[in-house]
């Protein structure tokens, strides 16, 4: 994750909403803040496995929230989505009928390029 993520100018951090923030997703989350991301996109992934209820996804949200202030991320946008399903990929969906954001396709569309000014970096790996 590490080697890509040094040549990114943004971020999506998946959060799986039945089990919120676990430890692999602080790891991530604290990754991204040492590599001074600022642009962090949160989706909460398997939407379907909870029959897209809004009440629990505010609750993963409050608490991936609480997390990243921690660590000084500001997510731009924190938005619900279901990998298996398809639903706000590409694509609205009726079963989300009460997020009103975009699609996680629409949101990296609507990011505007970043140049970036940084020191000599080299990835090394092996």
């Amino acid at each position: 994750m590490v080697t890509g993520a040094t040549y990114g100018d943004a971020a999506i951090l998946v959060v799986d909403v039945i089990k919120g923030i676990e430890e692999q997703s602080e790891r991530h989350a604290y990754l991204i803040s040492l590599l001074g991301i600022k642009r962090v996109i949160v989706a909460i992934n398997k939407m379907d496995l909870i029959d897209y209820d809004e009440a629990k996804f505010n609750a993963v949200k409050k608490n991936a929230l609480s997390y990243l202030s921690s660590i000084n991320i500001k997510p731009l946008y924190i938005l619900p989505i279901s990998a298996y399903k398809g639903d706000f990929l590409v694509h609205r969906s009726e079963n989300l009928s009460w997020y009103t954001g975009s699609t996680i396709v629409e949101t990296l569309d609507s990011l505007e390029d970043v140049k970036l000014s940084y020191d000599f970096r080299m990835s090394i790996q092996d």
